[in-house]
């Protein structure tokens, strides 16, 4: 592997074999450099039936969504359901430091491409799989649409007005994206290991976990203060009233062209310390003096 470059990814090569779940990992790795190679089907890739399209004209040479996340990308048409196809696709890996896909659970072992056989073609080769709810466990064979992605992860929980059903976020499949952001993330994790021992790795990334962690403290705020994060629209209200009582910050204002939003949380503009609970704690046990006086 070549390890002096322009850019951060040069001189390293990946082999893209995602659907919508996983286009923006490649595109990611590719705009850092990487010589990212995108495998599609004979006939094209389904994606590229997905709007919005230029000039509102649906056709898979119009996909809006298909030219956006598949920039930074080379492609070739490859059928890897048949011998020769399969032969062909492990020739590219054997050029290969990354390969990435977001078929079903089993799809690649079935066809005899899973990570057990790529790393005999290529060995420290990364396989990252990018799935609905990861390689195994209860849900690992479901299928997932961006909204169940969504939902599963908690997303929608914290979205939305009050008083209303949670909402999907609409600009852009966020579940997809955050599943394309934390494979890319974990393909470097997995890179950094390669580097130091030479091994390769399988990264194994569910699309819920990462939805998951995009909802930041939702979930620690129940540990600390036992109450749920739920939508507030346009309002910021404190999870935890007591002791400083009820507060609602509006940071949605309508304006000329749309709306804007200006949010700020915490220290003196709240008057509360979102974290009492685990400064309390800490204060109890003694431990971070030096820390007091912070909101974290």
């Amino acid at each position: 592997m070549v390890t002096e470059h322009d850019s951060l990814l040069g001189g390293y090569r990946v082999v893209d074999l995602t659907d919508e779940k996983g286009h923006l990992c490649g595109k990611i790795l590719g705009d850092f450099g990487a010589d990212v190679i995108k495998v599609e089907k004979p006939g094209g890739d389904s994606s590229r039936n997905i709007g919005p399209f230029y000039k509102d004209i649906p056709h898979p040479e119009k996909s809006l969504f298909w030219f956006s996340t598949n920039t930074s990308k080379r492609g070739i048409t490859l059928n890897i359901e048949t011998v020769d196809g399969r032969e062909i696709l492990k020739r590219l890996v054997e050029t290969a430091d990354f390969v990435v896909e977001s078929f079903q659970p089993g799809y690649m072992d079935d066809l005899g491409l899973g990570y057990s056989e790529l790393k005999k073609a290529k060995p420290g080769i990364i396989v990252t799989s990018i799935t609905p709810f990861g390689q195994t466990g209860p849900y690992a064979r479901y299928q997932s649409t961006d909204l169940v992605g969504c939902a599963m992860g908690g997303l929608v929980r914290i979205l939305g007005e009050l008083g209303r059903p949670p909402v999907r976020m609409s600009c852009d499949p966020q579940a997809y994206f955050q599943a394309s952001v934390h494979a890319a993330l974990g393909s470097m994790v997995a890179h950094y290991h390669r580097v130091l021992t030479g091994e390769g790795q399988h990264v194994d990334v569910s699309m819920q976990e990462a939805v998951a962690l995009s909802t930041m403290t939702a979930a620690e705020v129940y540990d600390l203060m036992k109450v749920n994060v739920v939508g507030t629209g346009q309002f910021f209200i404190n999870p935890r009233p007591e002791p400083y009582g009820l507060l609602f910050l509006r940071f949605v204002f309508p304006c000329k062209d749309g709306h804007v939003v200006i949010y700020y949380v915490g220290g003196a503009a709240g008057l509360i310390q979102s974290s009492q609970a685990l400064l309390d704690w800490a204060n109890e046990e003694g431990m971070a003096l030096e820390l007091k006086g912070y909101d974290f």
